[in-house]
């Protein structure tokens, strides 16, 4: 799980911890999947991650929550 404490937003510590993962998994020829909140997809797509999938769950009381399902393919310096 990646989240970030609201006052710290907008600094750039998830994309750092996304760039060091995606890094490794494109060193060892691995596919990465997360689901994603509305607000995480733009982070996401910034490091090649596509939506594959879309989740609608229905809330106890009333409402709704979506997540999105997500997956990057790894790179290699001919594909980057």
């Amino acid at each position: 799980m990646l989240g970030t404490d609201p006052t710290a937003r907008r600094r750039g510590a998830a994309s750092l911890q996304l760039e060091w993962a995606v890094n490794m998994a494109d060193t060892h020829g691995l596919i990465c999947w997360v689901e994603a909140s509305p607000e995480g997809i733009p982070l996401y797509e910034k490091f090649n991650f596509e939506v594959k999938d879309t989740v609608v769950m229905d809330l106890p009381g009333g409402g709704t929550y979506t997540h999105f399902c997500m997956l990057r393919n790894p790179e290699t310096k001919e594909s980057s």
